[in-house]
């Protein structure tokens, strides 16, 4: 609402007039394309409840979530954000309108009214953006502070507590805490020039070389069932 104050201060009658031109034309032809689309995106949902792709893919399947996902876009495209374009095209054509004798004349000495010059009250146009500017510092401020709509760590921990509250919350795995006389210690299995015989399931060593006659035994099995290191 404020791009027409700025735009007609900046560069004047002219200049609000081709923005005007090309908000109207850009502003239709986006709200169209967002009703077809929107109403496209809620009809093709519809159509898979009904069991139009045959009765593997009804409410449900895979397919009915893709159209889920494609009607959440489509509502606000057809029901919210098409027509809001149009109360925009018509705000901004009322506020010109406002402002259009504040653009187009002015008194000289004699008190007759002549028109204005080309970029004549551009500093209204720079204090304008200024303050913008100024609100939306402070906005984005207050709204590190004190706002949540976009804090992840928040939406994830109240989404958890509802979870927990509605008993539908997943068991927190916790992992356990090995002490130092479990904790397996990494073996080097580095070959110098020693045989690696590979044993059956089971245990049952290629030529006596198990555990029990020197031998380390191979990551898997405890009791060896992938073979040992023969040293």
């Amino acid at each position: 609402m404020t791009t027409p104050l700025v735009i007609g201060f900046l560069l004047g009658p002219k200049g609000l007039l081709g923005m005007l031109l090309g908000a109207i034309s850009s502003g239709f032809l986006m709200g169209v394309m967002m009703s077809n689309a929107g109403g496209a995106w809620d009809n093709a949902k519809k159509y898979v409840e009904k069991g139009n792709l045959g009765p593997s893919k009804k409410k449900g399947s895979a397919n009915h979530k893709a159209t889920v996902v494609g009607d959440t876009v489509g509502d606000p495209f057809k029901d919210t954000s098409g027509p809001s374009l149009n109360i925009l095209i018509k705000l901004m054509s009322i506020v010109a309108l406002v402002i259009a004798p504040l653009l187009t004349a002015r008194k000289d000495d004699e008190g007759n009214p002549i028109p204005k010059d080309d970029w004549e009250d551009w500093w209204a146009a720079v204090i304008l953006i200024a303050g913008l500017l100024i609100l939306g510092w402070i906005y984005m401020k207050l709204m590190a502070r004190y706002g949540t709509i976009h804090d992840r760590d928040y939406i994830f921990r109240e989404a958890q507590r509802r979870k927990e509250a509605q008993g539908k919350a997943p068991p927190k795995l916790v992992p356990e805490a090995k002490s130092p006389e479990t904790r397996e210690e990494p073996q080097n299995f580095a070959q110098s020039g020693s045989d690696v015989s590979l044993g059956g399931v089971g245990g049952k060593k290629k030529g006596g070389g198990g555990a029990a006659a020197g031998g380390r035994l191979l990551p898997g099995d405890p009791d060896g069932g992938y073979g040992t290191l023969e040293e």
